[in-house]
């Protein structure tokens, strides 16, 4: 007689429409998420502050932000999910700094499925945002991915390597997107 374990919960942890928002010092591991949906959210709110959590091996995504606003996610790892590690959405005046997603996309790529909403980090229509001394190795997808309507975008002191896609991704962005002082390398593209 084995026993065996299973995750049943797709969301584990959740915050919408709150102000004054800290988040620190917490784990979300193994939930039962369908694709391109996270373990944890925070939406609609603002002056977000999270610091020191991890959000690994969920089925399919690790953290996302979504249409909050002054948003700082940092000293935070986001690795081994199904799908996507971090992800932010129509966000506005949104920091990522001293994070890590590695590892990424491994059920994607058990199903050849490399290109869409996956990868270590992926931003979408995010205004005012910035990247720094950030790490990312080994996604199966691209490791930074700016998808459609980002503008005033900073990537700065950024290493991606390894990853099965782009190191760095910038797909329809209105602009303008700095890169400086950052390592892109070893990559498909």
């Amino acid at each position: 007689f084995r026993s065996i374990e299973a995750a049943v919960r797709p969301l584990i942890f959740s915050i919408s429409g709150r102000s004054n928002v800290t988040v620190s010092g917490l784990t979300f591991r193994h939930a039962n998420s369908c694709l391109n949906q996270p373990a944890a959210i925070i939406s609609g709110s603002s002056n977000v502050y999270v610091d020191h959590i991890q959000a690994v091996w969920n089925n399919w995504g690790g953290l996302q932000l979504a249409g909050d606003t002054n948003s700082t996610v940092t000293n935070s790892i986001a690795s081994h999910n199904g799908g996507v590690g971090f992800m932010g959405a129509r966000d506005v005046n949104t920091t990522f700094s001293y994070n890590e997603s590695d590892f990424n996309n491994w059920r994607g790529a058990e199903g050849a499925f490399y290109d869409w909403g996956m990868g270590g980090t992926k931003m979408f229509q995010m205004h005012t945002a910035t990247v720094q001394d950030h790490y990312s190795y080994g996604n199966q997808a691209q490791g930074l991915w700016f998808d459609t309507d980002n503008k005033y975008i900073t990537v700065n002191n950024v290493t991606v390597a390894g990853s099965a896609g782009s190191a760095l991704q910038l797909e329809a962005n209105e602009g303008p997107v700095t890169v400086e002082n950052s390592h892109l390398c070893t990559s498909n593209a």
